[in-house]
């Protein structure tokens, strides 16, 4: 934006985040530094480090009349009782399990008047959930992405790069170990470097779309400069490789439902393309429900004359 327009300086860019089903799993981001460093041990204690926390709740006696207690004070021997606006944080059965494990801390030399209770940096969650708000300084900006564009090819090529590591966060959250990864655009290529960077970070196997399909290229000892469409047929993905020497479908599931229609729409398609040669159509095998889907996909395809089909 112009330093001359009237409207508010956009500060931020949008990412739309969405989960395909309640079976998708996100990921945690890693603990920083300062969050770790409010743990310390500063009395030695053989559970390692840790911090305090209230061992109050805001509830008061009335909304929480049984954990209002009185509880004794291991230095003075007096009952100690919560303010009368608020209760302990547990019951006073829990209570008699913390109190002999020492997780009590009631300040230098017993000093304080109550008590807090130890958490234990081993025992939190290894990871924070992820926040809608991401930081230029974790994340990078386009900036950096130009930068890094430039150290790969010497040059302005792309005009809105995105930085590794706002990709790289996306993977954090998003994508398993073992995961394939789609980048529908594959500009700058920044998704495939995030995503082998990641995979030496800890030991992963993600893969990238693009990954898969110059594997199959070498497989089929195709020329990897060969032209690579798209088209999507009941909701899946069709590459076309080299002209349609190739047909790769990489969905992650195919139902029953979804065979003739996929099937017919890859003929039609194969028709247009009008390959030279014979032509080889590619799945991946676990995305088929079952042996009868896969059969029957192989059988409408052998029909009209793609006798190549191969699972993957």
């Amino acid at each position: 934006m112009k330093p001359s327009q009237k409207e508010l300086f956009r500060w931020a860019d949008r990412l739309l985040v969405y989960r395909h089903s309640e079976s998708s799993v996100r990921g945690l981001l890693p603990r920083t530094e300062e969050q770790n460093d409010r743990y310390t041990n500063t009395d030695n204690d053989a559970r390692g480090e840790w911090a305090s926390d209230n061992y109050v709740s805001n509830k008061s006696k009335e909304e929480r009349p049984a954990l209002w207690y009185a509880i004794k004070h291991p230095r003075t021997g007096e009952d100690v009782w919560p303010d009368e606006h608020t209760v302990w944080r547990y019951s006073f059965e829990k209570h008699l399990q913390i109190e002999p494990e020492g997780r009590l801390y009631w300040g230098p030399y017993q000093s304080d008047r109550k008590p807090r209770l130890k958490r234990y940096l081993k025992k939190v969650q290894q990871g924070i959930v992820p926040p809608t708000w991401w930081k230029f300084e974790n994340c990078g900006h386009n900036d950096e992405a130009q930068k890094e564009t430039a150290a790969l090819v010497g040059q302005k090529v792309f005009s809105t790069p995105k930085p590794i590591r706002l990709i790289s966060r996306m993977v954090t959250i998003g994508v398993g170990k073992d995961d394939i990864v789609m980048d529908f655009f594959a500009g700058s290529s920044s998704t495939g470097h995030a995503v082998m960077a990641k995979n030496v970070a800890d030991g992963g196997k993600r893969r990238t779309e693009a990954d898969i399909l110059y594997e199959l290229l070498l497989k089929l000892g195709l020329d990897l400069c060969v032209s690579i469409e798209k088209r999507s047929i009941v909701g899946k993905e069709i590459h076309a490789i080299g002209g349609g020497a190739l047909l790769a479908c990489l969905a992650k599931k195919i139902t029953r439902d979804d065979v003739e229609s996929l099937a017919q729409g890859i003929v039609e398609w194969h028709k247009l393309l009008a390959p030279a040669g014979d032509t080889t159509c590619v799945f991946r095998d676990s995305a088929f429900v079952d042996d009868v889907a896969k059969t029957n996909l192989a059988a409408i395809l052998n029909q009209h004359g793609l006798k190549k089909v191969r699972s993957l």
